[in-house]
């Protein structure tokens, strides 16, 4: 598990990540979304990462099928998924899951990370988080009942800056977590709103 601050750190971290050929030979990368499932495809492309495609519930059922084939034949470097296309998948030699965001529906994250290491084989699941996904984190921990280990991103990763609709969306997600654990929690959110307007 990686702490990163926002959405495009992940995505520098990701280009830092596949840039290693030899080690990430046959890699799956989840996303809650099919915007930010596209999203990674195209920034893939863009950085000649691949070969690599995307599945999720908008692409026809042939196309997420030709994908998979393809995967599973060693053909694609990298394949990009939502958790709704990822129910079923069975390739072996899967080197790295990467959970380019952590799923809220904690029992995929087991669905994800078993995609690797199968058949006795050695495989490694990454997760990167922010402070918002950290909470998910938590419960994904009991229901493993297992730490998952924090490591440090590495120095050569650019931390971006944090646009201010991201920084507004995660306040506001971190709001209503607390919320949602405690009631009578009246949110930091509300407070500051009027002080935030220039």
């Amino acid at each position: 598990m990686y702490h990163v601050p926002n959405a495009l750190t992940k995505i520098n971290f990701l280009e830092y990540l596949l840039a290693d050929r030899e080690t990430f030979t046959r890699v799956m990368i989840f996303t809650r979304t099919k915007e930010v499932a596209d999203n990674v495809f195209r920034f893939l492309e863009r950085k000649k990462l691949g070969p690599a495609r995307v599945v999720h519930s908008n692409k026809g059922q042939n196309s997420r099928i030709n994908a998979m084939n393809e995967f599973k034949e060693g053909k694609l470097r990298v394949l990009v998924s939502t958790d709704v296309a990822a129910r079923g998948i069975d390739v072996t030699n899967v080197s790295h899951v990467i959970n380019f965001d952590v799923p809220i529906m904690y029992e995929d994250y087991v669905h994800r990370t078993g995609r690797t290491g199968r058949a006795f084989q050695e495989g490694k699941a990454i997760t990167l988080v922010t402070d918002a996904e950290t909470y998910h984190i938590d419960k994904i921990e009991k229901i493993i009942r297992e730490k998952i280990p924090v490591k440090k991103l590495p120095k050569q990763v650019e931390i971006a800056e944090t646009p201010f609709e991201e920084a507004q969306a995660m306040a506001r997600e971190i709001d209503r977590q607390k919320r949602y654990e405690d009631p009578e929690f009246k949110g930091a959110f509300h407070e500051k709103k009027w002080s935030l307007k220039k």
